[in-house]
């Protein structure tokens, strides 16, 4: 699978992403678009990813890459400990470096810190079409594009030129840019881990299970709460800066320091393995 990705050109994967950004955008235009808000941001998302893997399962059906048989494989390749630790590292720094951060802000610019709470606080509850779309493509749809893309034709490209070391740095990094702000160094450690269980396995479709497994339980919390919800924030949801005491910033320490602990403990016990595919992938 390695060289089918490595034969994708980057250029030419950015070229049909733009393009269906491009194309999305003008017909969201449409009066009728326009007004029933059907073709929203996380359904344009939704389509260019779709788009994206539409256009590498063909690529793989042309290439004649039997589909069935890697994902016959995930039996063999899957490990439920690195679906497990990949979850547990990405929620420890995503919370843990959230929570930091809301503490140090609330202390160092509490008036800042007030309006943000209050614009958040302020947000319309999600629809049940929006809730639906959302969660279909953070779910389903994004982890399968952003594995073929970043995993898939970033990492193999990269690593042509650069070697893996590099390949995986890079392109976790470019992953981690696609996120939220706070998210960003989770996501870069969580690219981290998604491309050393591809090189050890060599198969793309167990890092879209575990991504997808991932996004899946992160989603959970959003579909509860529109279903459990009146349809506006209650008040016992509503945090305020006098919720934002030490114990958030000691939980999020100790939950930084949890995710250090983990990721050692993931990237040692892969280290062999990672070894054996650097040394496969060398410049001769």
């Amino acid at each position: 699978m390695d060289k089918f990705f490595e034969n994708i050109k980057i250029k030419r994967l950015l070229m049909i992403y733009i393009g269906s950004v491009l194309i999305l955008a003008v017909i969201s235009e449409l009066q009728f678009l326009n007004l029933t808000n059907i073709l929203n941001i996380d359904m344009v998302v939704l389509l260019c990813n779709l788009i994206i893997i539409i256009w590498i399962l063909f690529k793989m059906v042309k290439s004649k890459i039997n589909i069935k048989e890697k994902i016959a494989d995930l039996r063999s390749d899957l490990k439920i400990s690195d679906v497990i630790l990949s979850f547990l590292i990405n929620v420890g720094l995503t919370v843990g470096i959230l929570a930091t951060v809301c503490y140090i802000a609330a202390h160092l610019c509490p008036s800042a810190m007030n309006s943000l709470l209050n614009e958040v606080n302020e947000t319309e509850a999600s629809t049940v079409y929006s809730t639906i779309v959302y969660t279909v493509s953070a779910a389903l749809v994004a982890p399968v594009a952003e594995e073929f893309m970043f995993r898939g034709i970033i990492l193999n490209r990269l690593k042509i030129k650069f070697g893996v070391k590099k390949a995986v740095i890079i392109s976790s990094i470019l992953f981690g840019l696609i996120h939220s702000n706070l998210g960003i160094l989770s996501a870069v450690v969580f690219g981290i881990c998604m491309a050393v269980v591809y090189l050890k396995t060599k198969n793309i479709f167990v890092t879209v299970s575990i991504h997808c497994v991932n996004n899946l339980i992160t989603c959970l919390g959003g579909i509860i709460s529109l279903f459990t919800s009146s349809g506006s924030a209650s008040q016992s949801s509503i945090i305020t800066i006098n919720d934002i005491s030490l114990i958030w910033l000691i939980g999020g320490i100790i939950a930084i320091i949890a995710s250090i602990v983990m990721s050692y403990y993931f990237f040692k016990r892969n280290k062999a393995e990672i070894a054996v595919n650097m040394q496969l992938v060398k410049r001769k």
